[in-house]
């Protein structure tokens, strides 16, 4: 039996655990040692229907990871541990909170942030963007909605 690659995936997203789930449900899944890295407190979630958490849906109902899914799977998943750097040569990641991971397959699964378009003519007093979910509660909280003044 040879020895397995270890494949890191930086990104717990949508993207991320889609392809965690497919390499799981796949014939090549015993050949990797595989290692996640989430930037957020929780795992995959469903940010399409994030605005769902405010007619009553809980972050439990948005996510996207079946029970036990990271043990049943034997992924090693390191939460609230930003992925901050990469060293192509040396193939290794290092974490936010100092974890050095030596890689022999990396895929990035980052994300994105929305794009916010120019206002011209109005002041904007607040602006909320809805992602990520951890920002709802306080958003939920305050109860507020956003002004804009002409």
């Amino acid at each position: 039996m040879s020895k397995k690659q270890t494949l890191v995936v930086i990104g717990n997203g949508m993207v991320g655990h889609t392809f965690l789930s497919d390499l799981m449900a796949s014939d090549i899944k015993d050949c990797y040692e595989v290692i996640t890295f989430c930037e957020e407190p929780r795992a995959a979630y469903d940010r399409v229907h994030l605005t769902e958490y405010f007619s009553g849906k809980s972050a439990e109902d948005l996510s996207m990871v079946e029970d036990n899914f990271f043990q049943e799977n034997n992924i090693t998943l390191h939460l609230g541990d930003k992925a901050e750097s990469i060293d192509l040569k040396k193939k290794t990641v290092l974490s936010a909170k100092k974890t050095l991971i030596h890689y022999d397959k990396l895929v990035l699964a980052t994300g994105s942030f929305p794009f916010v378009p120019p206002f011209r003519g109005m002041i904007v007093k607040i602006v909320w963007f809805i992602a990520p979910l951890k920002i709802l509660k306080p958003l939920q909280l305050r109860q507020k909605s956003p002004k804009l003044v002409r």
